[in-house]
């Protein structure tokens, strides 16, 4: 029998409403014994309790608030190292896409990892996270897409002149980005990367589906942008995969590749759908409560040779270009999805309209 404990603190009620279902998603497993608890009525026992245990919190300037962290600070102070081994989730309520949930949601994994290691250390860990994953999920794509040696290893290689691209330093990717906390970000983008690599091992073997669903999720859970990139991603992979030539026709080969590529839409849509539907405890609140997000004053950024061709990435474009154009003269089609990827981003800042 498993115990979960569902640890909360709730200002408004919106964190108590969700630890409700929480608490009710969990009970459906049979065999599981859920224990709700709200923060000021929690003790160590609680913990040493449970199997695993979710933690939530309302946003509080981008962290957690300051009544969990007490809990934590003070009441936990005495049981740490005593408590690891145990699994762990969290879950955290704001006002929109600018209220910093995925901060206080991390945050909130930060205290967990201190459980385990010190504060300092479980910090620096969720921090750069991302920008560790990202030149492994590099590698990862580039295996996964059907690359031969040695091309993952250079999509690898080409993370770093981007994590150490010094041009920007909010936009979300590089190391300075991260810094300013934007760390979610280089999380997500590295799910992406290994979201794109599965769906393009899942489309040529029908298998992964349930890992695709699973890292779109966790993409967009961490930040909307790369998981918009991921999807469009997803979108050329599948028409990279149509082989249309082949599918015009009566013939039987037509019709057996028509079918094909049927199968491959199946999967990218079941895909799709579930990881949509992993994230809707998110996804659905969020827009029907779009009267309640925050303004955060954002607007149209111009200069787009700057942004798009920084003097300090300069030489990276050029062997770029000459790694790209003989993988083209070579029909390498994961060369074709990164040009083609790279022209959407690039049309996407341009064309993206000025507003809010």
């Amino acid at each position: 029998m498993g115990k979960v404990l569902v640890l909360y603190h709730s200002a408004s009620g919106n964190t108590a409403a969700m630890a409700r279902l929480v608490a009710e998603g969990a009970g459906l497993i049979p065999g599981t014994e859920v224990r709700p608890r709200e923060v000021d009525a929690a003790t160590p026992d609680d913990v040493y309790w449970c199997d695993g245990l979710a933690v939530g919190s309302p946003t509080n300037m981008g962290v957690l608030s300051w009544k969990m962290k007490r809990f934590w600070d003070e009441t936990m102070a005495s049981h740490w190292m005593k408590v690891d081994g145990k699994i762990a989730c969290v879950f955290s309520s704001s006002g929109g896409w600018g209220g910093g949930t995925e901060l206080a949601c991390q945050s909130l994994l930060t205290v967990l990892l201190n459980a385990v290691v010190t504060y300092d250390v479980a910090f620096k860990l969720i921090t750069v996270l991302g920008s560790l994953l990202l030149p492994l999920s590099a590698w990862a794509f580039g295996r996964l897409a059907g690359l031969r040696d040695p091309g993952p290893a250079c999509l690898a290689a080409a993370t770093l002149p981007f994590l150490f691209e010094p041009s920007f330093s909010i936009y979300g990717g590089n190391l300075l980005s991260t810094l300013a906390g934007e760390f979610s970000f280089s999380l997500s983008l590295s799910f992406a990367l290994l979201f794109l690599g599965v769906v393009a091992a899942g489309l040529r073997t029908g298998r992964y589906r349930a890992l695709a669903a699973v890292l779109f999720a966790a993409t967009l859970l961490c930040h909307l942008i790369p998981a918009l990139f991921a999807a469009a991603g997803a979108v050329v992979l599948l028409l990279l995969d149509a082989d249309l030539p082949r599918a015009v026709g009566r013939s039987r080969r037509a019709v057996a590749a028509g079918r094909r590529w049927g199968g491959r839409v199946l999967w990218s849509v079941v895909a799709g759908v579930v990881g949509l539907g992993l994230c809707a405890w998110w996804l659905v609140p969020f827009g029907l409560e779009q009267s309640y997000t925050t303004d955060m004053g954002y607007t149209k950024v111009f200069g787009y040779p700057h942004l798009l061709f920084p003097g300090s990435f300069r030489w990276v474009l050029v062997a770029d270009v000459v790694g790209i154009v003989a993988m083209i003269v070579r029909r390498n089609r994961v060369a074709l999805f990164l040009v083609i990827m790279a022209a959407l981003s690039a049309g996407a800042l341009i064309l993206d309209p000025a507003s809010r």
